[in-house]
């Protein structure tokens, strides 16, 4: 009888162990490496009230938020980590490039490159959203389109 009970007892601590928590993580803006959009994305106005990593928490404590705001930026969870930046939003959003100095950002592809063949030809992009390094991009350097990367 003991052994059913603490058999019993296991399998409830596992499932509770295995169970999603009660406050999932606020939904953010897509990378900077993501199809643009003519909305703004949206920031964090407040601590969240979820769990952090030690390193989210730093993240967070360091942002100098009132200053963020004034620059026209928003407060986001980014990257792997998850660690939390002000990501600035640009004015030329989608504004056609032909090379990064055309733009406030960078001069993104809207396709990816995915052979060097394809890096030969002229090409014309759009400047970035944000200033999120995030994301999988490709970008356009002397009219001409840069091989794609992903950054964590």
């Amino acid at each position: 009888m003991f052994k059913q009970h603490c058999t019993i007892l296991a399998s409830v601590f596992l499932l509770a162990a295995c169970s999603t928590p009660e406050t999932s993580p606020p939904e953010l803006p897509a990378p900077s490496g993501t199809p643009q959009t003519s909305e703004r994305p949206v920031g964090l106005t407040e601590r969240p009230d979820s769990f952090m990593s030690e390193g989210q928490e730093e993240s967070w404590d360091a942002i100098d938020h009132e200053a963020c705001a004034e620059n026209g930026g928003i407060v986001q969870m980014a990257g792997m980590l998850g660690y939390y930046r002000c990501t600035l939003i640009f004015d030329d959003a989608g504004k056609a490039c032909s090379d990064t100095d055309d733009c406030m950002g960078k001069c993104l592809a809207e396709d990816m490159a995915m052979s060097p063949e394809e890096t030969e030809t002229e090409a014309v992009g759009k400047c970035a959203q944000t200033d999120s390094p995030f994301g999988c991009y490709s970008q356009i350097v002397d009219g001409k389109q840069t091989p794609t990367i992903c950054v964590d």
